[in-house]
């Protein structure tokens, strides 16, 4: 399989530069996906991640598997798979009937307001205000998201071309994907602190009570240790050949190589 056959298979050839990342996470979530039901990656999986990795540099690797995790998350903990028609349709119903209620109350309240007390109508209003408020917060949501951003790669008209560079390019983009992508660090732990730490009234926290009692520092993960992890799953990948099914120690053992983690 060659690189020209690949995009040729996949149809990515009419695809704006710009959703490139975005389709080939989308590519490495739909083939890896099998791995959290323990199942089996078939060779042409391997083949065709390998061949969308091998091009990239260590922060691009990084940055697709971000995105790729960010699916991930989305599927597990807000159950949303798909941006389609009904979705859009019933997510357009719920805000309009709280538009719809906050119009009826407010004339209600022009002729009966006499008839409550000034906290109920004020508190009535303000229950009203915070449901259109986070309608629209959740219209937004939906409207930066990943999944919206692959609907409308995937339609390859001028329009919604258009509409996906819009969005693209907003400001407002990264700060809404922060709280679903990776931080780039890693936690660390201080044994000597955590010993130190022990029978005093710290240990009994709001950080023990979130389960990051542990976590003392936070550890940026910076370009250089991306590219020498990138490098040596690279180096394993090289070792590995699909097509000669022998065993060869320390090359084509495809479970000693994964065993090698920490060796170094």
């Amino acid at each position: 399989m060659t690189d020209e056959r690949l995009i040729e298979e996949l149809g990515w050839s009419d695809i704006i530069p710009e959703a490139k990342l975005l389709r080939e996470a989308d590519l490495f979530f739909q083939m890896f996906r099998v791995l959290f039901a323990d199942l089996v990656l078939a060779d042409s999986n391997h083949l065709a991640t390998h061949i969308i990795l091998r091009k990239k540099t260590a922060v691009e690797a990084f940055k697709l598997i971000e995105v790729e995790m960010g699916f991930m998350y989305d599927v597990l903990y807000t159950k949303m798979a798909r941006v389609c028609s009904s979705r859009i349709i019933f997510r357009a119903i719920s805000f309009l009937c709280s538009v719809s209620a906050l119009l009826a109350f407010s004339l209600g309240m022009s002729r009966n307001n006499h008839a409550y007390l000034t906290t109920e109508i004020t508190i009535s209003y303000l229950l009203l205000y915070g449901a259109i408020v986070i309608e629209i917060y959740s219209v937004v949501l939906l409207l930066f998201s990943d999944w919206t951003l692959l609907w409308l790669s995937g339609q390859r008209k001028p329009l919604f071309n258009f509409v996906y560079r819009t969005i693209w390019s907003s400001r407002f983009l990264p700060f809404l994907h922060n709280d679903r992508r990776w931080a780039r660090s890693m936690a660390q732990h201080n044994l000597i602190k955590s010993q130190l730490s022990k029978g005093k009234l710290t240990s009994i926290s709001l950080k023990k009570l979130l389960g990051k009692s542990h976590i003392h520092s936070w550890e940026e993960v910076g370009a250089d240790l991306k590219e020498l992890i990138f490098q040596q799953l690279l180096d394993k990948r090289t070792r590995y050949s699909l097509r000669m099914r022998s065993h060869d120690p320390g090359r084509n053992d495809l479970h000693e190589i994964l065993s090698e983690r920490g060796d170094q």
